[in-house]
């Protein structure tokens, strides 16, 4: 069984749907995969932020469970942010209104040589899916920015 990862691109108060596909154990190696399922990720640009907040704060909604290192997110609005400040490594999940963290993490830079400054999008690229665990973040790239975060998790240190 082969498994695709597909890039999801967030635009500016845009909403994208990322679709995590699966194919079936009899499927033809030259057919299109089926998709079993889809997750719709929103992001919030920081000129409409319902919720103010600093530079370094990234408001991410998920529509299904998400992982992310060290923990596993429900469907809803997050907040991602660098309680260390711009230019680090170290990312934050809270609840949107602050009111509960959900993981603090370590992440490697990574660069897209595709994107250019003028990328007006977030991108979240996704690992490649355990079989019944829900989709986790990958790589997590800003817009304006070529220089994207890889999420490490405790099982890729170990290997």
């Amino acid at each position: 069984m082969r498994n695709f990862t597909i890039p999801l691109i967030v635009g500016c108060g845009l909403l994208a749907c990322a679709s995590i596909a699966a194919p079936q154990a009899a499927q033809k190696p030259d057919q299109t995969p089926r998709f079993e399922e889809t997750l719709v990720v929103t992001a919030t640009p920081k000129a409409e932020k319902p919720v103010t907040g600093a530079a370094t704060d990234y408001f991410l909604t998920f529509s299904a469970p998400v992982g992310v290192p060290g923990a596993t997110l429900s469907a809803g609005t997050y907040l991602f942010r660098f309680p260390l400040g711009a230019g680090t490594t170290v990312i934050q999940v809270l609840k949107a209104d602050r009111s509960n963290a959900y993981a603090m993490f370590m992440s490697i830079p990574v660069t897209d040589l595709k994107r250019t400054m003028s990328s007006d999008t977030q991108v979240v690229m996704w690992r490649e899916r355990q079989a019944g665990a829900p989709p986790s973040i990958k790589e997590w790239y800003l817009p304006g920015q070529t220089l994207g975060y890889k999420f490490i998790y405790k099982e890729d240190a170990t290997k």
